[in-house]
């Protein structure tokens, strides 16, 4: 069996932070023990869209009608012949 290799590609960003901006980044680094700025803000970046995902599945979970309408919608708009198909 092959293995799928994935191509990683770095990338180096220099940013001006606000005095509040670079406090709350130490704040968040403090509290998840990364003693190097540089590697808080992309652990920041991957905390903040795994808060959105959860987010997300919280209201999809308290509007189960909501979720089932729209999934009858997509349903009725494929059988319809108004869906394309993705490339």
């Amino acid at each position: 069996m092959a293995i799928q290799k994935t191509a990683v590609h770095e990338h180096q960003l220099t940013v001006t932070l606000t005095e509040e901006e670079y406090e709350l980044l130490q704040e968040f680094a403090d509290e998840q023990d990364i003693e190097d700025l540089r590697l808080a803000l992309p652990a920041m970046i991957h905390a903040l869209n795994q808060m959105s995902e959860q987010l997300w599945d919280s209201q999809f979970a308290r509007s189960p009608e909501l979720l089932t309408k729209m999934a009858q919608k997509a349903l009725d708009e494929h059988q319809a012949g108004l869906t394309e198909d993705m490339p």
